[in-house]
Protein backbone atom coordinates (compact mmCIF):
# COMPACT_ATOMS: atom_id res chain seq x y z
CA UNK A 1 0.00 0.00 0.00
CA UNK A 2 1.19 3.73 -0.81
CA UNK A 3 1.72 5.57 2.13
CA UNK A 4 0.24 8.38 0.35
CA UNK A 5 -3.07 6.40 0.61
CA UNK A 6 -2.82 5.89 4.79
CA UNK A 7 -2.67 9.78 4.99
CA UNK A 8 -4.79 12.78 6.41
CA UNK A 9 -3.87 15.34 3.85
CA UNK A 10 -1.21 15.39 1.19
CA UNK A 11 0.98 18.85 1.12
CA UNK A 12 2.42 19.58 -2.26
CA UNK A 13 3.72 22.52 -3.93
CA UNK A 14 1.09 24.80 -5.37
CA UNK A 15 2.79 26.36 -8.35
CA UNK A 16 3.82 22.73 -10.08
CA UNK A 17 1.05 21.22 -12.56
CA UNK A 18 1.83 17.93 -11.71
CA UNK A 19 -0.29 18.22 -8.23
CA UNK A 20 -2.18 15.54 -6.30
CA UNK A 21 -5.88 15.49 -6.16
CA UNK A 22 -7.08 16.73 -3.11
CA UNK A 23 -3.42 17.70 -1.52
CA UNK A 24 -2.89 20.39 0.34
CA UNK A 25 -0.20 23.63 -0.59
CA UNK A 26 2.59 23.85 1.63
CA UNK A 27 1.84 27.08 2.64
CA UNK A 28 -1.34 26.01 4.80
CA UNK A 29 1.63 24.54 7.68
CA UNK A 30 3.71 28.11 7.01
CA UNK A 31 0.56 30.07 7.40
CA UNK A 32 -0.54 27.88 10.84
CA UNK A 33 2.79 27.92 12.70
CA UNK A 34 3.41 31.41 11.76
CA UNK A 35 -0.14 32.59 13.14
CA UNK A 36 -0.28 29.75 15.64
CA UNK A 37 -3.47 28.12 15.32
CA UNK A 38 -4.60 26.55 12.32
CA UNK A 39 -5.73 28.08 9.00
CA UNK A 40 -8.78 27.08 7.33
CA UNK A 41 -7.77 24.49 5.10
CA UNK A 42 -10.56 25.14 2.24
CA UNK A 43 -8.41 28.37 1.56
CA UNK A 44 -5.25 25.84 0.76
CA UNK A 45 -6.30 23.34 -1.34
CA UNK A 46 -4.07 22.95 -4.30
CA UNK A 47 -4.75 19.98 -6.46
CA UNK A 48 -8.29 19.08 -8.04
CA UNK A 49 -10.83 17.22 -5.79
CA UNK A 50 -10.08 14.08 -5.21
CA UNK A 51 -12.44 12.03 -7.67
CA UNK A 52 -12.55 14.70 -10.15
CA UNK A 53 -12.30 13.55 -14.05
CA UNK A 54 -9.67 15.91 -15.80
CA UNK A 55 -11.20 17.27 -18.30
CA UNK A 56 -11.31 16.21 -21.97
CA UNK A 57 -7.91 17.87 -23.72
CA UNK A 58 -6.82 19.12 -20.64
CA UNK A 59 -3.16 20.45 -20.52
CA UNK A 60 -1.12 16.96 -18.98
CA UNK A 61 2.23 17.89 -18.84
CA UNK A 62 3.81 15.78 -21.75
CA UNK A 63 6.67 13.71 -21.36
CA UNK A 64 9.73 15.14 -23.36
CA UNK A 65 9.16 14.12 -26.81
CA UNK A 66 5.40 13.44 -26.98
CA UNK A 67 3.14 15.86 -28.59
CA UNK A 68 -0.34 16.11 -26.03
CA UNK A 69 -3.22 15.01 -27.34
CA UNK A 70 -6.11 18.01 -28.59
CA UNK A 71 -9.03 17.97 -27.31
CA UNK A 72 -10.63 16.73 -30.93
CA UNK A 73 -8.24 13.80 -30.25
CA UNK A 74 -9.21 13.09 -26.74
CA UNK A 75 -12.75 12.72 -28.24
CA UNK A 76 -12.04 11.00 -31.31
CA UNK A 77 -10.12 8.19 -29.21
CA UNK A 78 -12.89 7.87 -26.68
CA UNK A 79 -15.64 7.33 -29.05
CA UNK A 80 -13.58 4.74 -31.35
CA UNK A 81 -13.14 3.16 -27.68
CA UNK A 82 -16.47 3.07 -26.89
CA UNK A 83 -17.95 1.83 -30.55
CA UNK A 84 -15.06 -0.80 -30.13
CA UNK A 85 -16.17 -1.86 -26.68
CA UNK A 86 -19.96 -2.06 -28.02
CA UNK A 87 -19.40 -4.08 -30.86
CA UNK A 88 -17.47 -6.65 -28.00
CA UNK A 89 -13.78 -5.79 -29.48
CA UNK A 90 -11.15 -6.44 -25.96
CA UNK A 91 -9.71 -3.51 -24.93
CA UNK A 92 -6.19 -4.91 -24.05
CA UNK A 93 -3.78 -4.33 -25.70
CA UNK A 94 -2.79 -2.15 -29.19
CA UNK A 95 -5.20 -3.53 -31.52
CA UNK A 96 -8.18 -1.02 -31.31
CA UNK A 97 -5.42 2.17 -31.11
CA UNK A 98 -3.93 0.20 -34.29
CA UNK A 99 -6.75 0.18 -36.33
CA UNK A 100 -7.32 3.75 -35.29
CA UNK A 101 -4.32 5.05 -36.31
CA UNK A 102 -4.87 3.11 -39.84
CA UNK A 103 -8.48 4.90 -40.37
CA UNK A 104 -6.64 8.84 -39.31
CA UNK A 105 -3.43 7.64 -41.78
CA UNK A 106 -5.86 6.90 -44.52
CA UNK A 107 -7.98 10.13 -44.00
CA UNK A 108 -5.27 12.13 -44.17
CA UNK A 109 -3.83 10.77 -47.37
CA UNK A 110 -7.52 11.54 -48.79
CA UNK A 111 -7.92 15.00 -47.62
CA UNK A 112 -4.09 16.06 -48.92
CA UNK A 113 -4.87 13.92 -52.54
CA UNK A 114 -7.85 16.36 -52.64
Amino acid sequence: MQIEKQADMIIADHVRKDIPPGSISWKYIEQSVAKGALEDLDDYRAGRAVGTIREVGSAQPARKGKIAFTPEDDRTLMEWCIRAEQKGLSMKGNEIYKQLEEKVKLSVELRWKR
